[in-house]
């Protein structure tokens, strides 16, 4: 008890020095449960910005992604109902949409241009009119232009009442031509997908082009990422009713992914190495030259009769303490930086990009964990040699430190 009195009193009674530690540890937990947090919201928000864009899987004709998402393979009203009457009811699935991918030519009578269109069954649930209102409604017969495509057509800002001639071309219809009616512009955040993206219902370009009920594929959203599992059952399923169907993941649908990430890995792998030595050495600095000054106090203390022994378990005391302290203050810091770009909704905008996503930090008990972890073995070592000092010199020698 004695020995966690005298410890507390050291600390207290050098205020400016015991802060300036405390802030040190502080600054240095923040570093690090920040940049950790960081790391693990990009992985996390890539893997969810791709299954948005795609679904957990996807189920289309077989050969429909070797033959490049070739327009002949639709898959028929028959087929339709065979797969969603499989899927309806699976509590396993959030929700499934099917789509039906077409292209043409979209303009009016100031100018055209080539466009790449998807007809949704809920197509509100991945795109939302940035200017104008969404693809539904009591006319169905309407669509949403990206906002480069608009501009390339004249349609520089959204006005009601506006209408642009479709023509496009199926398999069944051959060639059509009809006029929509435009609800409104969208946004995706990348400039070239934008410069021809075109979105409607899929009643829409049915009715536009005179086809049966069909689809070029169907894209399942899960409520738990077990898409293996899922997709193994229905695959048997396809076998044992012959359905010419094949299921691709999320991650088979963006082979980029496992790239970008391993890029990301290497890269965060790297700065945190730099990260991790350079705190290191500003705790080993900090702490080791704060106690190196303290050689005589602590000469002092054993001439009046303190052990070593003692004078070493009350120096890693005041350690514990400053631990304690500056990693309780940097978890508070790193509450508070996350809640700071929370409120103020601070954007990052990759290269390549027209709109930015919003900086948040994924903390994780994990990560939180292996920082105190480091952070309190750094401060430790710091004291190793502080602590071997005070050991093997004599009383005079420390006194006359």
């Amino acid at each position: 008890m004695y020995l966690i009195k005298l410890a507390f009193d050291n600390l207290r009674h050098n205020v400016k020095r015991t802060l300036a530690m405390i802030i040190i540890i502080a600054v240095a937990t923040m570093a690090i449960i920040l940049y950790q947090g960081y790391v693990e919201y990009s992985k996390e928000g890539m893997t969810l910005g791709f299954i948005q864009s795609t679904g957990d899987f996807q189920i289309a004709l077989t050969d429909y992604w070797n033959n490049n998402a070739s327009e002949t393979h639709i898959m028929n009203d028959e087929m339709l109902k065979k797969i969603l009457a499989k899927l309806k009811g699976d509590s396993r699935i959030d929700y499934y949409d099917c789509v039906y991918d077409f292209s043409g030519i979209v303009g009016n009578e100031n100018s055209s241009a080539i466009f790449w269109g998807k007809g949704f069954d809920r197509p509100e649930k991945q795109y939302s009119a940035k200017k104008g209102a969404s693809v539904f409604g009591d006319d169905e017969n309407c669509v949403l232009l990206g906002e480069a495509l608009a501009q390339k057509i004249g349609l520089k800002e959204f006005v009601e009442d506006e209408y642009v001639s479709l023509l496009t071309n199926s398999p069944e219809s051959g060639m059509s031509l009809c006029s929509v009616k435009v609800n409104g512009f969208t946004n995706s955040g990348v400039l070239q997908n934008d410069s021809g993206l075109l979105i409607c219902s899929r009643k829409t370009v049915l009715d536009a082009m005179e086809v049966e009920n069909s689809a070029t594929y169907i894209q399942v959203f899960l409520r738990e990422r077990n898409s293996n599992k899922i997709k193994d059952e229905l695959t048997n399923y396809f076998s044992s009713e012959n359905i010419d169907a094949e299921i691709r993941t999320w991650k088979d649908l963006n082979p980029s992914f496992e790239q970008i990430n391993k890029l990301n890995e290497f890269q965060f792998y790297i700065i945190s190495v730099i990260l991790c030595v350079l705190i290191f050495i500003a705790l080993l600095q900090s702490v080791s030259t704060s106690l190196f000054e303290r050689l005589g106090e602590f000469g002092t203390l054993e001439a009046i009769g303190l052990k070593k022994k003692k004078i070493i378990a009350m120096l890693l005391l005041e350690v514990f303490y400053l631990v304690i302290c500056g990693l309780l203050l940097g978890l508070l810091l790193s509450l508070g930086v996350n809640t700071y770009v929370k409120i103020f909704d601070i954007k990052m905008v990759p290269p390549g990009y027209t709109e930015g996503y919003s900086l948040l930090f994924y903390f994780s008990t994990a990560n939180i964990i292996k920082t105190c972890l480091f952070v309190t073995v750094c401060c430790f070592l710091s004291v190793t040699i502080p602590v071997v000092s005070v050991y093997k010199n004599s009383v005079n020698a420390l006194i006359h430190k």
